[in-house]
């Protein structure tokens, strides 16, 4: 983009204010992804979690002096700055996205459907990118924000565009096809995401479908009848390129076949190739086949796919944040290598680790399109920006490098200096082309530990959250329970998450658990619930708020203040039918007197909590708790004269009792994807994936007994499978003797015997061609923690606490 105000005032229907000549090149709504800031316009979204107009006074400290804002909304204002004024800024970013994408004469390939369209996207992306030079949605970009920001990265040099689009309500995907035009279009499958928002299946479809109006051409699977034949009707006089598993007259047609290994046979216009899978889930061969039928349309040789295919093999298509030796933190970003998925790299890794020490090892960014060192001057810009320690760069070239950069010819040499570098507690992303294989350096930096992992994933956290958002009232806020590290997700990793996502406050149970938050850098309100408050030191200095429920915690509190002169700030707890911890209402007078004795304590909100929000056969007591809690916070107010924020709802109790939301709300289990009422699971999505591995494989026979106490006996043969997790690792020991099944292809594996402390044997009887080292999952999205929850008689929150630190905990975003 290269264009000036007034020329954009012009295209959004907008009123220009101030210099209206100033040229911008790059637009934001980000402060923090600001390069660039003397040719960025930095558009003012307005959103429920944070109001773009809000930050103008940042962006405009960092250089920026263009500005899209909406009429009315209060924002500074500066002499030296250009606005363009407008009644709807997403709708004008909109406009500009597509009038940048009509100066393009390129094919514009747009993925649309349920589930694999981001998937779809980068595998197309890293095989087609030694023939293209290719601009793609960054992450999963396929929002109504999404897809313009995608779009505005497009520029002259690029010869082919991937982009995809989501909906979550009718009248949105009109919008995605004004502005991609796209040329030739994918429909992956329909499933029940975002189900909500639409009167049927029917409808989502025909709205999804409305973005090949201008296509040429369109793929889709002819076995997902309901898509394929919507698509004829849709679109008659469309070549549509529709493949199959099951119909061998289909004009691109696959049959699988598993022996040894796994291939796929496919018969396009009479002409067949034989290509070889790693992975053989069905979910990963429908995504093969539509990368194939892309590759087939774009005039790719039948014989060359095989190639093509071999650069995903293997592909993680997520950021992954793990422990590293000496202290550190590894980021491994090695699946794709351009700027804008360097740049995203760095956001994570700035955003997630902000007070380390950064060092960025890198390989050659083959897919930029760019001269080497053209290339590198960009990698310099962001490089500075992020303050970085050093670069080590994988590469051979023979040109001046920028400062800070040492070069290191091959692989092998960093390999070899590895030892010697310094990077003590430092953060250390990784970053470069699948062909350099920087793997091996992952490896070797990574710490060796136990190989049962769980997996964290950071969007579909961020996703709860704005799923709750959206459940609430404008001015409720969130308090995010954290507690018994984030239910063993890790604290500082999702406090960080959080502090972005819209939560106003954190909860913890220890000051302990506050401290580690405060001394990593996270600076947004804590309250601490259930704490022994002794060192009330710490509590001052760290800025700390307590939950308080008895008059002994009132006094010791309000003594400390006298003689301190300090303000500390309490939450009151009242007791509505609980009968755990709180004031009751008998203790109501003890508890006023006290706070009108000491004024230096501070009610910043006044709370109490439900004990069956999530049971409806309990509706009438949860009401009469709720009613008790009104009654109580009125005698509080009155005698006080305050009026501070009151919250009662736990997670469940968000989705089911919309009418006592009151000022806040505690949003606990529901952040990981748990919705224990039952109300929005469709719409949640889980954060936790446990996983392990295969360690032996081994034939026994009928009459063989298996594990401790001689739990199991078989009766057949039996080919058995140990995995490495036991009770040490928060696997509950009556889990065994078959009450549950992990999972191994997709296919159930019993656990069969005693669980023991570090290992586990399973029934592998329906799993085909199993080997060591083969991946096992505990519980996953699919195979869900609820279900292992009731099959062990517990609850999803103990399984999760209980997972050990000694699993490694793998953070990742898409």
């Amino acid at each position: 983009m290269n264009i000036t105000i007034a020329h954009i005032a012009n295209l959004v229907d907008g009123r220009s204010i101030g210099p209206t000549s100033h040229i911008v090149c790059h637009l934001s709504i980000d402060t923090r992804t600001i390069v660039t800031a003397a040719d960025t316009f930095f558009a003012a979204l307005p959103g429920s979690i944070s109001d773009g107009h809000q930050h103008i006074q940042v962006a405009y400290d960092l250089g920026v002096r263009a500005f899209l804002v909406k009429a009315g909304a209060p924002h500074p204002e500066y002499d030296d700055a250009a606005y363009v004024v407008v009644d709807d800024v997403l709708a004008a970013i909109q406009a500009l996205a597509s009038y940048h994408r009509s100066q393009f004469h390129l094919p514009v390939l747009a993925i649309t459907g349920s589930n694999g369209k981001t998937i779809v996207k980068e595998w197309l992306y890293q095989m087609l990118y030694s023939r293209y030079y290719i601009v793609k949605s960054p992450k999963s970009y396929n929002s109504q924000i999404g897809v313009p920001l995608s779009l505005m990265q497009m520029n002259s040099e690029h010869t082919l565009a991937i982009i995809e689009a989501g909906i979550s309500r009718p009248d949105e995907m009109e919008h995605h096809a004004r502005m991609i035009k796209p040329t030739m279009g994918i429909f992956t499958n329909i499933g029940d995401a975002h189900a909500s928002g639409f009167e049927s299946r029917q409808q989502k479809i025909a709205e999804k479908l409305k973005l090949f109006a201008n296509c040429q051409q369109i793929i889709c699977c002819l076995d997902h009848t309901e898509i394929y034949h919507a698509v004829r009707e849709a679109y008659p006089h469309k070549e549509v390129l529709a493949w199959s598993m099951t119909d061998a007259t289909a004009q691109l047609y696959a049959q699988v076949s598993m022996d040894d290994e796994t291939h796929l046979h496919i018969s396009y216009l009479g002409t067949d190739c034989r290509l070889y899978l790693q992975d053989y889930h069905p979910s990963a061969i429908e995504n093969t086949m539509h990368s194939i039928a892309a590759m087939l349309l774009l005039g790719i040789p039948m014989e060359e796919l095989q190639p093509q295919l071999a650069h995903v093999a293997g592909l993680s298509m997520r950021l992954e944040m793990k422990a590293g030796i000496k202290q550190s933190v590894i980021i491994n970003d090695a699946y794709s290598a351009d700027i804008s998925a360097l740049k995203i790299g760095l956001e994570f890794m700035q955003l997630q680790h902000p007070d380390r020490s950064k060092v960025l090892i890198l390989g050659k960014l083959e897919q930029s399109g760019l001269s080497e060192a053209d290339t590198l001057q960009l990698v310099q810009v962001l490089t500075d920006k992020h303050e970085l320690e050093q670069v080590h760069y994988i590469s051979d070239y023979d040109g001046p490098l920028p400062d800070r950069f040492v070069q290191h010819s091959t692989k092998s040499s960093l390999l070899q200096q590895l030892p010697y570098l310094d990077i003590a507690r430092r953060a250390i992303l990784v970053k470069g082309p699948r062909s350099a294989k920087l793997e091996d350096v992952v490896y070797q930096l990574a710490n060796k530990g136990h190989s049962t992992r769980l997996t964290i994933n950071l969007d579909a956290l961020a996703h709860n959250v704005r799923v709750y958002k959206s459940t609430l009232k404008p001015d409720t806020e969130i308090i995010a329970v954290i507690k018994a590290a984030a239910y063993g997700s890790g604290s500082v990793e999702v406090a960080r998450l959080l502090a972005s996502s819209g939560v106003s406050r954190l909860a913890v149970a220890f000051v302990d658990e506050a401290i580690t938050l405060r001394q990593q850098g996270v600076s947004m309100p804590i309250i601490v619930f259930n704490a022994d408050i002794m060192s009330l030191a710490d509590v001052l200095e760290y800025n700390l708020e307590l939950e308080v429920y008895t008059k002994e915690q009132l006094i010791m509190l309000g003594n400390y203040s006298l003689t301190t002169q300090q303000q500390i700030a309490i939450h009151l707890k009242l007791d509505t039918g609980m009968h755990r911890l709180g004031f009751t209402e008998e203790q109501l007078s003890d508890a006023i007197a006290l706070l009108q004795k000491y004024n230096m304590l501070k009610v910043s909100s006044i709370f109490s909590h439900l004990a069956a929000s999530e049971d409806p056969a309990h509706d009438e007591y949860t009401k009469a708790q709720c009613q008790a809690f009104e009654s109580m916070y009125a005698i509080v107010c009155q005698e006080l004269t305050i009026s501070p924020p009151r919250h009662i709802l736990n997670s469940s109790g968000i989705s089911r009792f919309a009418n006592y939301q009151y000022n806040m709300v505690r949003l606990g289990l529901g952040l990981y994807g748990i919705d224990t009422g039952g109300i929005l699971s469709d719409r949640l999505q889980k954060v936790h994936t446990l996983t392990s591995k295969l360690l032996q494989v081994k034939q026994l026979y009928k009459g063989d007994s298996v594990g401790y106490s001689r739990r199991t006996m078989l009766d057949t043969d039996t080919l058995t499978g140990v995995v490495n997790i036991g009770y040490a690792d928060g696997l509950l020991r009556n889990l065994g003797n078959r009450n549950y099944a992990v999972l191994i292809q997709g296919q159930p594996a019993d656990i069969i015997g005693t669980v023991s402390m570090d290992l586990i044997i399973v029934d592998l009887s329906k799993v085909q061609n199993p080997h060591v080292g083969m991946a096992v999952t505990i519980f996953d999205e699919s195979h869900s923690i609820e279900k292992l929850a009731k099959q062990a008689g517990t609850i999803p929150y103990e399984v999760l606490s209980r997972i050990s630190e000694r699993v490694e905990r793998l953070y990742i975003r898409s």
